[in-house]
């Protein structure tokens, strides 16, 4: 079974103008244009550090819960909406857009999947929460949060308020990884390579898909230090930044992750190589054509080969 809580005209709306109308006073000086009027032409319009996401609408999406219990989803698409609209990247509908700034209107889906164990000891909650633009298909923030709560004993009692506080923190740290990486997304390219040598593992791969995105050159030093990484995640994302940099000297670092046991890790370099391309490059291919294990990565590590070594194929520095 699927519930939809649409939480967008009427009180949705209503419930998020009202978010970020008072900590952004300060922040914001009150333009005569409002997020309803045509910002299509304000100066950078392609440039996302000149962006403000407009929120215009928190969408909750319960699947398949497992207890009939009630999690009040008009009550958490609000707590998500307060969440996002304490950045300055993002506005509620009726707030006044920046000076220069150009709008981008998106609403933010919540998926929910909740409910108690099998043997009764636990309760477990999924979220994911995304961002969903209005137009065009541009870099979206998302999250994924699991959460699981040990049932202790004397808990029976308050059962229902306590499976609706655990799926509102998941929803609420969901919101907050949100709204940090778009404010990310928006964010100057020193910030994005100094988010790149952060804590948080998921807010580093954000920077790097973000850096990649932008063309940012001068993130291809840090993603190849963060091939070193512990975090799969990590080097992942580095990995694919490196591709779509076309960093053709990040060839020799990239090739030293190859692992003949770890075939979806060959399969990924094998992706970024035929992107980037090169001598060094088609050394690698042509050696895991002709000798890995596996014939289906032989056959893609051959693939490549033709592709990069086709004349149409994309040479970079």
């Amino acid at each position: 079974m699927i519930r939809w809580h649409e939480v967008a005209a009427g009180l949705g709306v209503a419930v998020l103008v009202g978010f970020g109308c008072g900590n952004k006073a300060a922040e914001h000086k009150p333009p005569p244009a409002t997020v309803t009027e045509d910002a299509a032409s304000a100066p950078g319009a392609a440039d996302p550090e000149h962006q403000v996401l407009v929120i215009t609408g928190v969408a909750v999406k319960v699947v398949d819960p497992a207890t009939p219990r009630e999690i009040y989803p008009q009550l958490l698409a609000k707590q998500a909406g307060q969440i996002l609209t304490r950045s300055p990247a993002i506005l509620g509908e009726r707030e006044p857009v920046p000076d220069g700034a150009t709008v981008r209107r998106a609403k933010m889906e919540l998926v929910i999947h909740y409910g108690i164990s099998d043997e009764g000891t636990d309760i477990g909650c999924a979220v994911t929460a995304r961002v969903v633009w209005e137009q065009g298909d541009d870099l979206a923030a998302s999250a994924d949060v699991l959460a699981q709560r040990p049932i202790k004993a004397g808990d029976r009692d308050n059962l229902d308020g306590l499976i609706a506080e655990h799926v509102e923190r998941a929803v609420i740290q969901a919101a907050q990884v949100v709204a940090a990486k778009e404010t990310l997304r928006t964010a100057s390219e020193a910030e994005i390579l100094a988010a790149m040598d952060g804590d948080d593992q998921e807010l580093v791969a954000w920077a790097l898909t973000v850096a990649a995105k932008r063309g940012m050159k001068s993130a291809v030093d840090p993603a190849i230090a963060l091939l070193a990484s512990r975090s799969r995640m990590v080097v992942d994302a580095a990995i694919g930044a490196l591709a779509n940099l076309h960093a053709r000297r990040a060839v020799p670092s990239l090739t030293a992750l190859s692992d003949p046991d770890d075939g979806i890790r060959t399969r990924t370099l094998i992706e970024a190589l035929a992107v980037i391309g090169g001598d060094d490059a088609e050394v690698f291919l042509d050696y895991v054509a002709s000798g890995h294990p596996d014939p289906a990565i032989r056959h893609q590590a051959k693939d490549a080969l033709a592709h990069i070594r086709t004349p149409t194929a994309q040479s970079s520095p």
